[in-house]
């Protein structure tokens, strides 16, 4: 063997190790993308929260300074009572009384919103302002 015939066994050799890792690589990022694709799906479903049929569900949704805009009773997937924050006081709608002026009970599903943590209230803080003379 002459040295440029050994230089040329290693830089071949090295190269074909380059693509093998080059490979890897490729085939590892891939999975790390399909892992992080399922992931994401999961927790979105997490998210949905889908109710039992029978629960009662108290959320609230802010507004952009954090005070609530709206609280919403929701029996299973149907919205059965709604309390607005006006400045002027609060509108109530259920589904007795669906529209009061120009707001309307929610006929959104539950499951069809993307509910944080922090959305969730109790029971008794819905009730407490539901059951308030205004």
């Amino acid at each position: 063997l002459e040295i440029s015939d050994l230089t040329k066994f290693f830089v071949l050799n090295f190269h074909a190790k380059h693509q093998i890792l080059n490979g890897l690589n490729t085939w590892l990022l891939g999975a790390v993308n399909k892992l992080s694709k399922i992931t994401e799906v999961l927790l979105d479903s997490i998210k949905k929260k889908i109710p039992r049929p029978d629960a009662d569900i108290y959320v609230q949704i802010p507004d952009k300074n954090g005070k609530p805009k709206t609280m919403i009773n929701f029996h299973g997937e149907k919205a059965v009572r709604q309390i607005y924050f006006k400045r002027t006081g609060v509108v109530r709608v259920s589904e007795d009384r669906p529209c009061v002026g120009l707001r309307l009970l929610r006929r959104r599903k539950f499951s069809s919103s993307f509910w944080e943590y922090d959305n969730f209230i109790e029971k008794d803080e819905f009730e407490r302002i539901w059951n308030e003379d205004s």
